[in-house]
């Protein structure tokens, strides 16, 4: 298994990990809500309108993340930097001082959320198409598509539908695309694993293949860090 490096996490909108906030002082009880994102400096989470604490900014806090699959249950003492109206609740980020002892268990727990999330997928980009060059073995060459989504173990892609007739027969491909803002390419190959008609054409999925991708260590890490580059945009341009 490949060393990993995460050092954020940033939940899925469908199953994020579910907190509880609770204040330091007698004033203020707790409420349960979603974890949106963590770093060893910060989380986000948010709490429905109905149970929304009233904290003041510059309070101190404590965040309990509940137990997963992934992590066992922890809480880290937090300071409320800022705070705003969602449509799904109100949004806190809180500013994280951990000591030692702590950031080792933070550390922990982003490496484990982020392993288990590792096959999640999220749209190809926030701002706009990724085109993407699907290599195939000869007679049929390279063709271009698009990046539907992906994730660090694969990737979906649609291209026109007139090229299914050419690759009916054929699971193996070289996908190469370059993210935004990234001087560099990246090169995989991959299977098709599964193949899906639309009205504008064909959706391929691709799983990744390790083996068969040179330099797969530098081509996972670069994946990785576009896949939280997308969750991290996702987070931002999320309605307030």
């Amino acid at each position: 298994m490949l060393p990993s490096t995460h050092t954020t996490y940033a939940a899925g909108w469908e199953d994020p990990l579910p907190v509880s906030v609770s204040g330091t002082t007698e004033r203020l009880s707790s409420a349960g809500g979603r974890l949106l994102f963590l770093s060893e400096e910060e989380a986000i989470v948010s709490l429905p309108s109905t149970s929304a604490l009233p904290l003041a900014l510059g309070e101190s806090v404590r965040l309990e993340l509940a137990a997963s699959e992934a992590s066992e249950p922890q809480s880290f003492s937090a300071v409320l930097e800022s705070r705003s109206e969602a449509k799904e609740g109100r949004r806190y980020r809180l500013r994280l001082s951990p000591s030692a002892e702590a950031r080792k268990r933070l550390r922990t727990t982003i490496q484990a959320l982020s392993e288990k999330r590792a096959a999640f997928r999220i749209a190809g980009s926030v701002a706009g198409p990724v085109e993407v060059v699907l290599e195939f073995p000869p007679p049929t060459g390279s063709v271009r598509g698009l990046l539907v989504d992906i994730s660090e173990t694969g990737a979906a892609v649609w291209v026109r539908e007139n090229l299914e007739v050419q690759v009916a027969g054929i699971d193996r491909v070289n996908l190469t695309f370059r993210p935004p803002t990234s001087p560099t390419s990246i090169r995989v190959d991959g299977v098709i694993r599964n193949r899906s008609l639309r009205p504008d054409g064909v959706r391929y999925g691709v799983v990744f293949d390790p083996k068969g991708s040179p330099a797969w260590k530098g081509q996972v890490e670069a994946i990785r860090g576009y896949v939280i580059r997308l969750q991290q945009e996702m987070l931002r341009r999320r309605p307030r």
